[in-house]
């Protein structure tokens, strides 16, 4: 008996190991693509966090969410391509949430995240308007820091 049960899990783990050669290798693959994307906007430098919803769930009775989101955004000190996941309810402020840098996320959501690339793409080009848009507020800033008579350098410590 216990011979027959060595053999079956021996069996069991070769077909196993057979059956996950397949998706290993897509997943690598996917994530050497989604690493030259990623290299790819990283050279643009716009330094503006975008995200777009991938997947969310919501009970109106009780309140529960759940979400996954694709984003460009700066995950631990690196900008890139990341995915974050959040729990909570709806009728509070309070969310977990995790993120992850897109080929650090668990499989199953970078696969769902894969087909939402395109729209952070197209949310991506109008990054640089909102940019534009931040700017003109730092001009804002700057004439109303002149009409009350202060300046770059009068601000700066006289020695």
């Amino acid at each position: 008996m216990a011979n027959h049960l060595n053999e079956r899990t021996l069996s069991s783990f070769q077909q196993l190991s057979a059956a996950a050669s397949e998706p290993n290798k897509t997943s690598d693959e996917l994530g050497n693509l989604v690493s030259d994307l990623d290299g790819a906007l990283k050279r643009l430098n716009l330094g503006v966090s975008t995200w777009v919803m991938i997947d969310r769930f919501e009970d109106s009775n009780s309140g529960t969410c759940h979400g996954i989101s694709l984003g460009y955004d700066r995950i631990n000190r690196q900008w890139g391509i990341s995915i974050q996941s959040y729990n909570g309810n709806s009728f509070a402020e309070d969310h977990e949430a995790e993120y992850w840098h897109f080929n650090e996320a668990p499989r199953s959501i970078r696969l769902k995240a894969v087909e939402r690339i395109p729209d952070l793409q197209d949310a991506r080009w109008n990054d640089p308007i909102r940019l534009t848009a931040d700017l003109k507020k730092t001009a804002l800033a700057r004439e109303l820091a002149t009409a009350i008579g202060v300046s770059r350098q009068s601000a700066k410590p006289k020695n």
